[in-house]
């Protein structure tokens, strides 16, 4: 619930300024119907390149039709299929028109430019002197402490199509290079593998070690990358190697930079075109169909309609892209970690989901309007370890001899309902003497 207002206000408008929250049924309605009208009246074309023209309205719809029916039905408040019915169109029109998407993951991420990129539908342009972001700066400096989970890294399948659990590729988590063998190629553009060379400090050159299995992901990236985008070895942002990944950030050897805790480091906005403090200047999806795909899969089984046809037009486009066999409707694999309240083949989707977005700034509103933050509670573990080989400073669950690196400890329980909505600023209710309410459970 917020207050809506149809016209200009100014200070004589009290009124109006101070006026009750209009309730969510109005203005989720009233926001659905401005988007058709300007899905409706929009210029087709908007005005030139790169601006918002009508495929960007839809992909707006898809989106918010999305979160909008989801949250309706798991939060028990009704009326949630004219929105996912939105969502569901919007996204099918938009499939349409653009069938493809760009081959290289990463480079949807980690280019210079995003003009005419396959499935780019509107992005945020920077360029040298005027605009500039740190998204790959930042996690190749000592600051730059960007981790995923192992709950996380556990998502990704095997190129089988197999969970991590199920899959005969599986060949084990007690050893790094192991962990990362035969996954989804997103895995790889998104946490560094683990590598080691030897390094000459001085000189800030490299040679491979005596041992094969130390090459076995460089000569990887090689093949699925290449220097502007995950270079190996990995290098902080003055160009200064790293001899060895994983990184801890409590067993830096010398080295205090592009450091994690988790042992698995983020970098999937990571590139090497500038090396400039914070002056990144490769290019930012806003919409793009691989959301898309995601918004139509997820509104086409909440209706009613998915299948296996379905899963080909938008998960196995995905998975493909990624290297991984398609999903298969009649031989789901089975994964123990599955939340036992959720549909097999709805699990597969919001895996897909997850995987496909890691790091894009979905995950906490799509866990909200599930009502499924209670993972959130979930104690955050890492890569397994022998503690030994890293001096005992990294702590493992129960500090064991051999485990996961636990450095947090276990979340309080359950997930407080309240918590999914925001508090209201006290003063704010103040100011309107009442009239605008607190949300239920923060009184």
């Amino acid at each position: 619930d917020i207050t809506w207002v149809e016209n200009a206000l100014n200070d004589q408008d009290q009124e109006t300024l101070f006026a009750a929250r209009t309730p969510r049924n109005e203005v989720s309605q009233k926001i659905l119907d401005l988007l058709v009208y300007a899905e409706a009246n929009i210029k087709p074309a908007g005005d030139g390149h790169n601006t918002i023209n009508v495929h960007v309205v839809r992909a707006l719809i898809s989106r918010f039709g999305l979160i909008e029916g989801t949250w309706r039905k798991y939060h028990a408040l009704g009326d949630e299929s004219k929105y996912l019915e939105a969502s569901m169109a919007a996204s099918e029109k938009l499939i349409a028109q653009f069938p493809g998407l760009h081959s290289n993951y990463d480079e949807v991420f980690n280019s210079l430019s995003l003009k005419g990129v396959a499935g780019i539908l509107l992005y945020k342009q920077y360029e040298q002197d005027q605009l500039h972001h740190f998204l790959s700066y930042l996690p190749r400096t000592s600051s730059g402490r960007w981790d995923l989970t192992k709950k996380a890294v556990d998502m990704y399948l095997m190129k089988d199509g197999q969970t991590r659990w199920t899959s005969p590729l599986f060949a084990g988590d007690q050893d790094a290079y192991a962990e990362f063998r035969n996954r989804d190629k997103r895995l790889y553009y998104t946490v560094i593998a683990p590598y080691k060379v030897v390094v000459n400090t001085t000189a800030n050159t490299w040679t491979h070690t005596t041992n094969p299995a130390d090459r076995e992901y460089i000569d990887l990236m090689a093949q699925i990358s290449d220097p502007n985008h995950k270079r190996y070895p990995n290098t902080n942002w003055q160009g200064l190697l790293l001899k060895q990944t994983p990184h801890f950030q409590d067993f830096q050897d010398g080295r205090p930079f592009n450091v994690t805790y988790t042992g698995y480091h983020f970098y999937k906005f990571t590139n090497y075109f500038q090396f400039v403090q914070q002056r990144d200047i490769n290019d930012a999806p806003v919409f793009r169909m691989g959301e898309v795909l995601l918004n139509y899969a997820e509104a086409k089984f909440e209706l009613g309609g998915f299948n296996q046809a379905i899963a080909e037009q938008t998960i196995n486009k995905l998975r493909s892209r990624g290297g991984v066999a398609g999903l298969n409707m009649a031989a789901i694999p089975v994964d123990p970690t599955r939340d036992p309240a959720v549909d097999a083949v709805l699990w597969e989707i919001r895996r897909e989901r997850a995987i496909e977005l890691m790091g894009d700034g979905f995950r906490f509103d799509d866990l909200r309007r599930w009502k499924k933050m209670d993972y959130a509670t979930n104690r955050k573990l890492g890569r397994w370890i022998v503690r030994a080989n890293y001096g005992n400073k990294i702590p493992t669950v129960n500090n064991a001899a051999a485990g996961n690196i636990a450095y947090e400890g276990v979340p309080p329980t359950p997930y407080p309902t309240h918590y999914y909505l925001y508090p209201l600023p006290n003063d704010q209710i103040v100011l309107t003497n009442g009239v605008i309410k607190q949300n239920p459970g923060w009184q």
